[in-house]
């Protein structure tokens, strides 16, 4: 399925409480940096970097690009898959095309 054993067991057994972040506000932050960037992977680090640095305290510093994909999808049960593909979705480089890195469709 290309799912991680754990994402799957997220799936088939989900929380039956509502999540608060409330409580904690970097985090919260950190959350919605990473939904709501284009380029999460690339700006959200960038983010975090200008932020941790605007704000020294440990207490508030936000988590790891990797920390928090790892806790969207503890909250979620939603987890990254990559596939490789053209941009414009024409071509999926699988199968006989995986060695592909260029779309032979545009």
């Amino acid at each position: 399925t290309g799912l991680s054993h754990e994402a799957i067991e997220r799936l088939r057994n989900p929380p039956h409480s509502c999540v608060s972040l409330d409580d904690d506000r970097a985090l919260k932050l950190a959350i919605r940096l990473y939904i709501d960037l284009n380029h999460a992977d690339h700006d959200y680090e960038k983010a975090r970097k200008a932020f941790n640095e605007y704000h020294g305290d440990e207490d508030s510093q936000l988590p790891s690009l990797n920390q928090v994909k790892n806790i969207v999808a503890e909250l979620t049960g939603i987890e990254e898959m990559k596939h490789d593909m053209c941009i414009n979705t024409c071509v999926g480089f699988t199968g006989p095309l995986a060695g592909n890195d260029e779309c032979s469709e545009c």
